[in-house]
């Protein structure tokens, strides 16, 4: 099974545009999309000049993983290249909802990795929009790259049967399509 694991960056903040909804409509663009593919073990960066090329690949996957990627990354890279993402897609916060029964703060990537893997992302999403607007690109691709290796690892600590770390030290286990996928 090809697996990716995927995440994208704004090129400008979701402030210059007005807000989330600006950036949903690609407004503030893409300045990179990282994927980390399990058939090559290698990660790959795509700039704004290859979002196509981004696209195809990320429609070679059996299944997509990634981190709020269905309601955002896949949104925002549908709306900023006009191509769409035909494969199936498996979301990790989307399942740490499903399995709280409701959204609740205190699950962005990095409070989840601090908690459940005592590592957290290098800065935030505001960083990478600076490092783009300043042409920083080896600081935004390894910023990126980050990310979706914390996705990695998450999905591996996963699939080796350990749950997740709520705000209250508390396990949270996650239902995942391990037979299919793993």
């Amino acid at each position: 099974m090809k697996l990716l694991f995927w995440d994208i960056e704004l090129a400008e903040s979701v402030e210059a545009h007005g807000g989330w909804a600006a950036a949903l409509r690609g407004d503030c663009g893409i300045s990179v999309i990282a994927i980390y593919d399990s058939e090559t073990g290698r990660y790959y960066l795509y700039d704004e000049k290859n979002l196509d090329a981004a696209v195809e690949h990320l429609n070679t996957a059996d299944l997509l993983i990634g981190f709020n990627t269905i309601k955002f990354d896949t949104v925002v890279t549908q709306a900023v290249t006009g191509t769409y993402l035909t494969v199936q897609q498996y979301d990790l916060l989307q399942a740490i909802y499903d399995a709280l029964g409701h959204r609740s703060k205190g699950w962005k990537l990095d409070e989840v990795c601090q908690r459940t893997l005592g590592i957290g992302k290098t800065d935030s999403g505001d960083f990478a929009t600076v490092l783009s607007k300043e042409k920083q690109y080896g600081k935004l691709f390894t910023y990126c790259m980050h990310d979706v290796a914390l996705c990695v690892d998450l999905w591996n600590h996963l699939v080796n049967g350990h749950p997740l770390k709520d705000p209250n030290d508390n396990d949270l286990f996650i239902t995942l399509p391990v037979e299919e996928y793993a």
